[in-house]
This record gives C-alpha cells, structure tokens and sequence, in this order.
C-alpha cells in the first residue's frame, strides 16, 4: 500500500487489522507529483517482489486543488495521471514477468477514474503543459462533474453556497464501500476475461460505463501518453523510463 500521507495510512493498517486477521502488508509513504520520488519507491518495489498480480491505482485528488508541482507540471494532472503513469511503468516489468510463471492467471491493473472527465471539453488535446497547466480548464471540469466529493465542494465554496452544493452532491455520490464494488470486480471477475474487457470503463461490477467521447477516442490517447513520456525523460533523465517492451524473462 503507498499513499501520500502517513495519517492515511495509519489509518488503513488498523482498518485493515480490524478487519483482516493475520493480513499482511507492506506501507510505503509516496507523494504522485514528485517524480523522483515516485522512481525511488517503485524501483524498490519493483526489486523487492518476485511476483506481482494485481496493481490498483486508486489516489486521486479534487479538482480545486490546483497548482503547480516542484517541476512546473500541473498538480491534477501529475497526481491523478503522470505519477501513476510512472508507477505502472516502473513495475511493468514484474507485472510482465508474472504473466508468464507457470500457473499464473494474468495480471491485472485498475485504474479508478472519475465522472469529472464527461466535462471535458473536446478542443482539450493534453498534448502540451499548456493544456495540463489550465487552471480555467480544471475549474470548469470541477463544475461540470458528476461525482465531485463533498468535501471538496465545500473546501472550494465555503459558507452557503458551498452547504448547498454539498447537499446535492451527498444525494447521489456513494460512500467509500460502494465506490470500491466496481474496482473489486474489475480485479476479481472472471467475466473481465471471459467477455475480453480489457481496458473497459466500468462503473459498476459488471457494467461497461458511459465514458466520453474522448476517453474512447484511442488516436487522442497517444498525445498524453507521448508527452508523460517526454516530461519524465525532461525531468529525472533520457535513461529513467523503463522501456515497455521488457518480457520480464522468468
């Protein structure tokens, strides 16, 4: 388990001790928009696992918190997508190797998402910092979201207005069990093999989501993906990505 601040994660351990006899675990404490130290906490990870089957990306931070990262990168876009964007390929490798040990089933990867993206408007390309570092753009997607979480309507619009918009929202969000069904499913079902779902949007066990336009758009999906390349490389070096054609020969 890796997040970002150590309180939470006390907190988890005694849910989970509470919860799970004998659990066994390992914490690791991790901020998403610090690159570096995102590469020094995966690689270890990657280092110290013979195996690993199953890998939630599950932090996430509300949309009015934006801001720029020691890098200049923009903190929505380095925490929710560039930092795990680097932790998957920095484990990718062991991930790869598990895949092929005998009497393996295949690994899986869950990336839990947000409503906020069905906002997005459609001349939005991520292809450059400009685009990642629109602070009119994040606010405009924070208004436009379905699922924002109360507390953050409230720490973006205090006093009456923000109680009102926090009684909408609590209507129809869902509490954090209910919120963890579908990413459960996504790691357990075998339906997701048997009905080859790989990289479906699914917003409830077993229910293909109502994903934008954008996120099924699969040309706009190398334009992020080659600029976390670029800012990773621009960042800690040319040579500290981890290609993702390694086999991980087992």
């Amino acid at each position: 388990m890796v997040n970002r601040k150590q309180d939470q994660g006390n907190s988890a351990i005694e849910e989970i001790k509470k919860n799970t006899v004998g659990a066994d675990f390992l914490w690791k404490q991790c901020d998403l928009v610090n690159l570096a130290e995102v590469r020094s906490v995966s690689s270890g990870i990657r280092e110290s696992l013979e195996r690993l089957d199953y890998l939630v990306l599950s932090a996430g931070i509300n949309a009015n918190q934006h801001g720029l990262d020691d890098d200049g990168i923009g903190c929505i876009f380095g925490f929710n997508y560039l930092g795990k964007y680097y932790v998957v390929n920095q484990l990718w490798s062991t991930l790869r190797k598990t895949s092929l040990m005998p009497g393996a089933t295949p690994p899986r990867v869950v990336a839990v998402s947000s409503g906020l993206h069905q906002g997005a408007p459609l001349a939005v390309k991520f292809a450059s910092l400009k685009d990642i570092n629109n602070p009119n753009l994040i606010l405009w997607n924070f208004m436009g979201g379905e699922y924002c979480h109360a507390r953050a309507v409230e720490d973006a619009y205090p006093g009456i207005t923000g109680q009102l918009i926090t009684y909408a929202m609590k209507a129809i969000s869902r509490d954090p069990e209910q919120g963890s069904y579908s990413t459960l499913s996504a790691l357990t079902a075998p339906e997701v093999e048997e009905k080859q779902r790989n990289g479906a949007y699914l917003s409830d066990p077993d229910k293909l989501g109502d994903e934008s336009l954008q996120a099924n758009d699969k040309g706009l999906a190398t334009e992020p993906w080659e600029l976390s390349e670029e800012l990773i490389r621009s960042e800690l070096g040319e040579n500290l990505l981890e290609s993702w054609r390694n086999t991980g020969v087992y």
